[in-house]
């Protein structure tokens, strides 16, 4: 597994951005989420969980714990308000996240996550790669309470043990993404609350070539809660973005978005765009005049609206 680092404990990491992701993202996050500040592979949602083989080794904790976690099913249901720290093993607890019972997976979750946010997250030191694991396979559960249970056993992992993910990161953040469009405003801030501690945990370098590769997957919900967070991840990427071997291929992946027919994908295109260009002003202006003629006649028709001052600059761009 990854190696352990000392838990961190105590306030959130830092966000990643101000909060005008969550106010462009309107009406995709609620009001919870606006007060976050936040909300390739093109690896898509989990399917099959390739750790079952191995759950085959500890049938009996499973069982064990499959028993006692079903006797918790109705505090479970109850929700994680107040919940008590867990007695059971970290083993056994990713064992019932198994369970073929909702409540009994949700109770695990939160058990799990409970157990990471207190004095006691040292105890999953050992299995972070299948804590890391478990967790990705409930954020696609059918169920949206063990969904959401997920994503705050996300949240909290990534705040403590972030390398845990290190492995795994280019399928949780498709997946995270994606929540950010959910109907019910709880998903949509807990979804908010991960990506920030994601977001947090990952230096620049990393995480902006890692979210144009998201562009890459055909579809729109992920391509837009990406171009969101592009736009509130330049200015930190900026001494990337100088160079124009970072900027151009910005450049070439976003303003294909700007002709697509969702409004939502257009306009966070548009406004990546204006993100690239004011992270790293000469840099994009050398990167746009090497464009088509007819891509660059887009770009300023794009922008112009917006910028007319770098609509004029593009006219004269070499």
């Amino acid at each position: 597994g990854p190696p352990a680092r000392a838990p961190q404990q105590g306030a959130r990491p830092a966000s990643c951005g101000g909060g005008r992701v969550v106010a462009q993202a309107e009406p995709l996050m609620s009001e919870g989420a606006r007060r976050v500040g936040r909300p390739g592979s093109s690896a898509g949602p989990s399917s099959g969980y390739a750790e079952r083989g191995r759950r085959a080794a500890d049938e009996g904790a499973c069982v064990n714990g499959g028993a006692e976690a079903e006797g918790r099913e109705a505090e479970a249901q109850g929700g994680d308000g107040g919940r008590r720290l867990p007695t059971e093993s970290v083993a056994t607890l990713l064992c019932a996240a198994a369970s073929p019972v909702w409540s009994v997976r949700v109770g695990a979750c939160s058990d799990l996550e409970a157990l990471l946010r207190s004095g006691r997250a040292s105890e999953a030191v050992a299995l972070l790669d299948r804590l890391a694991a478990v967790s990705i396979e409930r954020l696609v559960d059918p169920h949206h309470k063990v969904v959401h249970a997920a994503l705050r056993l996300v949240d909290a992992l990534l705040s403590t043990y972030p390398q845990a993910f290190d492995p795994l990161v280019e399928r949780l953040l498709p997946l995270l993404l994606a929540r950010l469009h959910e109907a019910r405003p709880a998903l949509r801030d807990a979804a908010a609350l991960a990506l920030d501690s994601l977001c947090a945990a990952l230096p620049p370098e990393a995480l902006f070539p890692m979210l144009l590769r998201m562009l890459d997957i055909q579809a729109p919900k992920v391509r837009t809660s990406a171009l969101l967070i592009i736009s509130e991840v330049a200015p930190a990427a900026a001494h990337l973005l100088a160079a124009g071997v970072h900027m151009r291929p910005a450049v070439q992946k976003v303003l294909p978005l700007a002709a697509e027919k969702q409004p939502e994908l257009r306009r966070a295109a548009i406004d990546a765009m204006l993100a690239l260009h004011a992270a790293a002003p000469p840099t994009f202006l050398a990167q746009a005049g090497q464009l088509p003629l007819a891509a660059q006649h887009q770009l300023r028709s794009l922008v112009a609206a917006d910028a007319p001052e770098l609509a004029a600059q593009l006219a004269t761009a070499r």
